[in-house]
């Protein structure tokens, strides 16, 4: 079996391999890299989606809507004969690429407690981030408030502080009604965004992507190699 030498840049997070090693190996075949590069990317690319979701979920205790958010991860570009390069990532734009707040992820109670039900809420809520940790007491600070649950317009349940002695920027609910007093200024209680926890498992599995771009790279030339065979090229 060959071996084909592979590249990692940290400062682009790009694994690449060396495609005049794949040309050598195609021997006569040698036109054919272009088309051979194309399908061992992409499909190490699809591959590579899936290694990153399942260590994402596996490494950090997502709630449902956690694990909505962190499926932003896309392959947004696929490897072309003219342009063999695939990119995975999490856009701007995306919902998982900012968003670090800490309801996405597994809570005691799950449910907020908003309006008169405010008195049936525990005197302190619970959260974590990582699988395998304890559960900790969101407590608050001499500048914060306990956390809690609220939520919001969008229907997106978010675990909040309140920020003590600053006002809110609103007196009144969306529907009109009078805040309670104080009415302080509320904010979110920060987590890994979507990007920080694929690029934290990106870290960890660097190693395996190129081993899967070395061995997907060696498939295809088995197999073009293999068809060239049957049809009596070489």
């Amino acid at each position: 079996m060959a071996y084909f030498h592979t590249n990692y840049d940290a400062s682009t997070m790009t694994v690449s391999v060396n495609d005049e090693e794949v040309s050598r190996a195609l021997g006569v075949l040698s036109n054919k890299t272009p088309a051979a590069l194309k399908v061992a990317v992409n499909t190490t690319a699809r591959q590579t989606r899936k290694l990153m979701l399942t260590e994402v979920k596996n490494r950090y205790d997502l709630n449902a809507a956690g694990r909505r958010m962190i499926e932003d991860l896309r392959q947004r570009q696929r490897a072309t004969n003219h342009h063999p390069t695939a990119i995975l990532a999490i856009m701007k734009n995306d919902p998982g690429a900012f968003r670090a707040d800490l309801g996405y992820f597994r809570t005691s109670p799950t449910k907020p407690f908003m309006g008169p039900s405010v008195r049936n809420a525990p005197p302190v809520f619970q959260a974590h981030v990582l699988k395998g940790n304890p559960m900790i007491g969101l407590s608050g600070t001499s500048e914060k408030s306990k956390g809690f649950l609220v939520q919001f317009k969008s229907k997106h349940i978010g675990m909040v502080q309140r920020q003590l002695g600053v006002p809110a920027d609103k007196d009144y609910t969306e529907s009109g009604k009078e805040r309670w007093k104080p009415n302080e200024k509320l904010v979110t209680m920060s987590s890994p965004s979507g990007s920080a926890m694929h690029r934290t498992v990106w870290e960890m599995q660097e190693t395996t992507v190129e081993q899967m771009l070395q061995d997907n790279t060696e498939r295809r030339i088995r197999q073009l190699i293999a068809n060239a065979k049957r049809k009596g090229v070489i």
